[in-house]
């Protein structure tokens, strides 16, 4: 709070304080301790339980304090309320480029705070260039010179410009990267500036470490997250590690991922626990024999089972028999088995028999190559 630099505080008569405020700050800061000095003499020279408040202008710009609808609450509990109220009012010029607004001076009478607000002049930029950023950094973030060519100076824009810089950095190899501005040139209510980013050392993926029961492939896991040894590190792919892993039916994680850092390396530690995820359920019958003058009796039943990664590299194999009716039989087969050879190639299959007595037999097969993507995505070619 940048509401004074220096504090009088007069006792008129009864029931009445005024607080006078010099010597402007162009830019809002935090509270100082005069603050509460202040505030403790107000609080035992005022006993009023509401304060109704009051803005009174000072210049002509504040007009554009009541076109913009700047909001802010008339009723307050206390004095200490209305201080914080005068702040908020602050901030909001402030985020409209109005940094030289301030409250000059600030009169407690009765039920009655009044506030005697200067606004100033809105500022604007007359440019915002590219100090040493890179460009394809720049384009990312969706930078344009010409969106800061005479448009007002919003510190929120700014800041978020600022934010997606450094995630672009961040994604490409520069974990500690930070965006700033310099050459700031002031020509009246116009200013100019520049965009600097300091990229700090490049930092590339190296070990990926598990910790855990789960029985995984570490060559599956970097495949599948996307972190291979060498690639520049991207905070988004670590993430990322989280939510795959969610997606995985046969894996859970005990913690988040951590990364340690040392010497231009990044590396990731796991905490993978096993899900059980393989399932299987089989049904079996007895039936009689279609013919009545033989005693025997015939099995009927069905089997299923789907089991997944057990032997630690996602793969998936699926087999369904059934025979509900004597000399009728189905059997269907699939398997899946991702990375063959530690390359981002799969191989994906299915198997289909159906047969009934000796007289039909149908026979269906289908495999395919798939080029997998980050995230379990893949293309597939028959």
């Amino acid at each position: 709070m940048a509401l004074f630099q220096k504090n009088i505080l007069k006792k008129k008569k009864k029931n009445t304080v005024s607080v006078f405020f010099h010597k402007r700050h162009i830019l809002p800061k935090a509270v100082c301790p005069v603050l509460f000095i202040l505030l403790f003499f107000l609080n035992n020279a005022i006993s009023q339980n509401h304060f109704q408040l009051n803005i009174e202008p000072l210049d002509k710009e504040f007009l554009f304090f009541k076109k913009n609808n700047i909001a802010y609450q008339t009723r307050l509990a206390d004095s200490l309320s209305v201080i914080y109220e005068l702040e908020n009012i602050l901030q909001q010029l402030f985020l409209q480029s109005y940094f030289e607004a301030s409250f000059d001076s600030l009169h407690f009478k009765d039920s009655t705070a009044t506030a005697f607000l200067h606004i100033g002049k809105a500022y604007k930029w007359a440019g915002l260039q590219n100090g040493n950023v890179d460009k394809i950094f720049l384009e990312k973030s969706g930078f344009r010179e010409k969106i800061y060519a005479n448009k007002k100076l919003h510190p929120a824009e700014i800041k978020k410009l600022k934010e997606r810089i450094v995630e672009q950095a961040e994604n490409n190899g520069y974990p500690f990267a930070a965006v700033f501005l310099d050459s700031i040139y002031f020509d009246k209510n116009n200013v100019e500036a520049k965009i600097f980013l300091e990229k700090g050392r490049a930092v590339f993926f190296d070990s990926l470490s598990r910790k855990g029961s789960a029985k995984i492939s570490e060559n599956y896991l970097r495949n599948y997250l996307g972190i291979q040894a060498g690639d520049p590190y991207s905070r988004k792919k670590i993430l990322q590690i989280r939510t795959r892993i969610r997606e995985l039916p046969f894996l859970k994680e005990k913690q988040n991922a951590t990364v340690r850092f040392t010497d231009g390396k990044a590396n990731v530690q796991l905490y993978l626990e096993k899900k059980q995820a393989s399932r299987f359920d089989f049904l079996l019958g007895l039936l009689p024999a279609n013919n009545r003058l033989e005693k025997k009796l015939q099995i009927t039943g069905t089997f299923n089972a789907e089991l997944q990664n057990q032997f630690g590299f996602g793969e998936r194999l699926s087999v369904s028999f059934e025979r509900l009716r004597p000399q009728t039989q189905q059997l269907k087969m699939a398997l899946a088995w991702p990375y063959l050879f530690d390359l981002p190639f799969g191989t994906d299959g299915r198997f289909d028999i159906y047969k009934r007595d000796t007289t039909y037999t149908d026979v269906i097969g289908e495999a395919g190559i798939q080029y997998l993507l980050e995230g379990g995505n893949y293309l597939k070619a028959f």
